[in-house]
């Protein structure tokens, strides 16, 4: 066998002192962790591997998912009862698999339940008004005009033939520049009126969006 040559000798019993010695005493502690910088290498990898398959629809995306998060806040404060400093931390961001227009309702949530709370006002005030002159059709119409703060006297003529849950229904429709006929609203209305039925098929549409299961 050949002789190492003694200076080879040296620098290899140097690098087995070192090795034998672990990190420089100038950084105790220094570890070479390969999964933690693996794990950072990931997140970088799958932010870049996530912008370039959404591509040209990267804005898109960011707007679905900022429409899905801030839907889930606004139902975490107003039917949960959260504040909203909370509900913004606790509450869950994520993107859509896929791009839909359609959003997790099929009505704007805020408008309808502003529209609750003014049928709850008006119906009663029209119905009564409706009973009142049932026999009277000129003092009908005005009874109408007044409870519902309106001066078309096409619409007033039309509402003698109408119940005072229809008449509630178109005169909000019209209020609020509603598509949709009575029957639809009389339907997102029986939805608004339960939050836990609506806050279930919310988060189950936008779980389904984002690819994962509702809690």
């Amino acid at each position: 066998m050949k002789k190492k040559n003694p200076k080879t000798q040296r620098a290899l019993d140097d690098v087995a002192k070192l090795r034998a010695a672990g990190p420089p005493p100038e950084f105790p502690g220094l570890t070479l962790n390969k999964n933690r910088i693996m794990e950072e290498q990931q997140k970088t990898a799958l932010l870049l591997w996530a912008y370039q398959k959404m591509g040209v629809d990267f804005e898109k995306y960011c707007d679905q998912a900022n429409r899905n998060f801030l839907t889930l806040v606004y139902m975490a404060v107003t039917i949960q009862g959260q504040d909203l400093t909370t509900a913004l931390k606790q509450t869950p961001y994520s993107f859509p698999l896929t791009l839909t227009q359609k959003p997790p309702i099929p009505f704007d949530l805020p408008t309808f339940i502003k529209i609750k709370e003014e049928y709850g006002r008006l119906q009663p005030a029209v119905k009564e008004a409706k009973s009142k002159t049932r026999h009277d059709p000129a003092a009908q119409r005005m009874a109408l005009a007044e409870a519902l703060g309106i001066t078309d006297k096409k619409k007033i003529e039309r509402y003698l033939e109408m119940t005072a849950s229809d008449i509630t229904l178109d005169h909000l429709r019209s209020k609020h520049n509603l598509t949709v006929d009575i029957e639809a609203i009389q339907k997102h209305l029986s939805l608004v009126r339960h939050p836990m039925k609506i806050g279930k098929r919310i988060i189950e549409n936008i779980a389904k969006e984002a690819g994962v299961k509702p809690k």
